[in-house]
């Protein structure tokens, strides 16, 4: 969704000025262009006339979510469970569940912001720790919209939890170091410290993450990781021990490029998930090391200008995603 997508629903709604979907799609658009508060007032007065409409109260669980709003969002997403199909409310079960260990948790949350983000932290989190972490993130601001760009559109919600919680209240299995889920990086703040760099490479990987979903909402998952650790590796070194891609190419054990975009990396076991976080981080590179970190720009600010994939990719890089792809194989 971007400006172009924007201005398609608005031409929509002038032919079609009562069709719900598009006035849904338009708010939408709102919220991933930065104005929430504009989507929200759109949902409310679509709400007055088509409150059945599940697909609206959906809308508005994500803006409060990455509002911060959790009771509020809590209730959207009660409004749209008896509105979807059994499939679906399973879904939105465990999306609730989440949300509610969240507000439980985040409950007497403290606050502090900088010009770029908005931290929320547990109360027994040391304020020093709190410090680090603003430094660190404002360090990644520059950095990463310089190389990729790009600015996000807004403030970064940054949420640090104490000893345990972050795994309870995110379900996150015991290799992931931070996430950003519901347009919010959730850090666990246990040793930021004492591992400096390593707090400065999590921190620049989320918030890379952060600029992609604002300005290239568009952009598939496994190009999100490769480009954020791109960033991370720039940050602060990476001393990660990297997989022998060319002797599992020769064995035939890549994941292929229809694979890669299909997976979902938290659902899978530790060696798909190895491979495709490998895959991924070594396909970027080989991009910023053949068509220098230019293209890789220009790539992005075509996708975020409502450019599909492969259109971008010959705009910015030179080629279709699967020529590059078959390229990268062959220069492993």
């Amino acid at each position: 969704m971007c400006i172009r997508d924007r201005e398609r629903f608005e031409r929509a709604l002038e032919l079609h000025p009562g069709r719900i979907r598009y006035q849904v799609g338009l708010a939408r658009t709102h919220f991933l262009l930065g104005d929430e508060l504009v989507a929200l007032e759109d949902l409310e007065r679509i709400a007055d006339r088509a409150p059945g409409y599940a697909a609206l109260h959906m809308l508005a669980a994500d803006i409060h979510e990455r509002r911060g709003d959790l009771d509020a969002a809590l209730a959207a997403l009660a409004r749209a469970a008896p509105l979807v199909l059994e499939r679906e409310r399973v879904a939105i079960d465990r999306r609730a569940v989440r949300l509610s260990k969240q507000a439980k948790t985040e409950a007497q949350f403290r606050t502090d912001s900088s010009g770029h983000f908005l931290i929320r932290y547990a109360a027994d989190i040391d304020v020093a720790t709190v410090a680090l972490v603003r430094e660190l993130l404002e360090d990644a601001y520059v950095h990463v919209t310089a190389e990729l760009g790009l600015t996000p559109r807004t403030a970064a919600r940054i949420v640090l939890y104490a000893d345990g919680e972050f795994r309870d209240v995110t379900g996150a299995q015991s290799w992931v170091g931070a996430l950003y889920e519901g347009g919010v990086l959730r850090v666990p703040a246990r040793n930021l410290e004492s591992h400096r760099d390593t707090a400065a490479r999590i921190l620049t990987h989320e918030f890379t993450h952060h600029v992609l979903r604002e300005r290239t909402p568009r952009l598939p998952a496994w190009w999100h990781e490769g480009i954020a650790q791109w960033q991370e590796a720039l940050a602060a070194g990476s001393s990660a021990r990297q997989l022998d891609l060319a002797r599992a190419r020769d064995a035939d054990a890549l994941l292929s490029l229809r694979q890669m975009r299909a997976l979902r990396p938290f659902d899978q076991r530790g060696d798909v998930v190895k491979l495709f976080y490998a895959q991924s981080r070594s396909f970027v590179l080989w991009l910023v090391d053949r068509k220098g970190r230019t293209g890789v720009s220009d790539f992005l600010t075509n996708l975020g200008t409502g450019t599909d994939t492969d259109a971008a990719a010959k705009r910015g890089l030179g080629d279709s995603v699967q020529g590059l792809w078959s390229e990268w194989l062959r220069d492993l």
